[in-house]
């Protein structure tokens, strides 16, 4: 056992501001609220982690205070004077001590893995089996029910490079408005690049039967969570009846989730998030699963700030089966932050962050203006 125990840990709640309100099927992000959690050692080394929403307890039923709550009322005691680097025995101490909240036990694990990397000098890939992807092709999501808007933003995007494939955010509009509105898209955007929709479980078999096909034929090639997330026989009905693979989001949230889901035999393909599943070692698990059976996997994402887009990317980076790339694009959409460097996409791929652990480093500064920002 290392004598470099837990200390301290800190919880810091702050706002940062978006470049353009983003909106989804269950909410409408003005601003983002996040939580860092900041993990230091009696040897003065400090690891650093994050839990982000996607604006608010509609997706997984946690709030951001509640997560910080959870945290330091149950986790803190215990951690406090034990080794750090036995990430897996202290994430299973906390299995212990609270079900579910899985956001607060991602960012808890993000710090605890940030600081054994940081002290082993190494990048945090180096402890998930090395890396396999020197960069990620990059998904960027479009939510907004001005059309033209979203058009301007995605041309705007393949003009300079960004991406190929764009996830069009659906669910906040009465169907038959939603569905003119992304064949509009099709139609500017078709042969440009890939499209990708997402529905956030906001739609019913029938709905989906209706629509889809003909979403499809306009040039749609992914459709992501169509149907709630415990229909799974629903979605297997729907992915019979169309040309296009079913990305599981809401639905693949814990390893009996995919269990459940490799029975169902259906075209589908897992989105592996840190956030719902718990962290690091979760998702690794669920990606073991899903090579076994040959499913494809898909990076999604609660539009981090650099810190857990940083955490995802090296998760992604050390696995072999991200056949459709990620949407680890949090961080452009955010108006500032309070990391020293912003994470760094080009050419359609996001780059693994170099340095030691995360390799994201804390502006003092930053966080403490937009610390105050949140009131917290």
């Amino acid at each position: 056992m290392s004598e470099n125990v837990i200390e301290k840990i800190e919880t810091v709640v702050f706002e940062l501001p978006v470049k353009r309100i983003h909106e989804l099927s269950g909410a409408r992000m003005k601003s983002r609220t996040l939580l860092l959690i900041r993990i230091l050692t009696q040897e003065g080394l400090e690891g650093i982690g994050e839990v982000t929403l996607p604006g608010g307890p509609w997706w997984t039923g946690d709030t951001i205070l509640g997560a910080r709550y959870i945290i330091e009322h149950y986790f803190i005691p215990r951690l406090i004077g034990k080794d750090p680097f036995r990430i897996h025995y202290l994430m299973e101490q906390l299995d212990r001590v609270a079900y579910n909240n899985n956001p607060a036990k991602a960012g808890v694990e993000m710090a605890l893995f940030d600081l054994k990397a940081k002290a082993l000098q190494v990048p945090l890939y180096e402890l998930l089996g090395g890396l396999y992807h020197e960069q990620i092709p990059i998904t960027w999501a479009l939510g907004s029910s001005n059309v033209q808007e979203e058009i301007e933003e995605a041309l705007t995007k393949l003009g300079d490079g960004f991406c190929r494939r764009f996830k069009i955010k659906m669910g906040f509009l009465d169907p038959a408005d939603d569905v003119k509105r992304v064949k509009q898209l099709c139609k500017e955007l078709g042969g440009k690049a890939d499209l990708l929709i997402d529905l956030n479980a906001s739609w019913d078999e029938s709905t989906a039967i209706r629509y889809l096909p003909g979403l499809i034929d306009a040039g749609v090639n992914l459709v992501e969570q169509p149907l709630e997330r415990d229909n799974l026989l629903g979605l297997a009905r729907v992915a019979s009846r169309i040309n296009a693979p079913i990305i599981l989001d809401e639905s693949s949230c814990t390893l009996p989730d995919v269990k459940n889901i490799t029975q169902v035999g259906a075209n589908v393909v897992l989105s592996l998030k840190l956030m719902k599943t718990g962290g690091i070692v979760q998702c690794q698990r669920m990606a073991e699963i899903a090579r076994l059976w040959h499913l494809k996997c898909y990076g999604g994402s609660f539009l981090e700030s650099s810190i857990g887009a940083a955490a995802n990317i090296h998760f992604g980076a050390s696995l072999p089966g991200l056949a459709y790339g990620a949407e680890w694009v949090g961080p452009g959409l955010l108006a500032d932050e309070i990391v020293v460097r912003k994470i760094g996409y080009q050419a359609h791929h996001v780059k693994v962050p170099g340095g030691h652990g995360l390799g994201v480093e804390i502006d003092e500064d930053k966080l403490k203006y937009y610390k105050n920002k949140s009131n917290n």
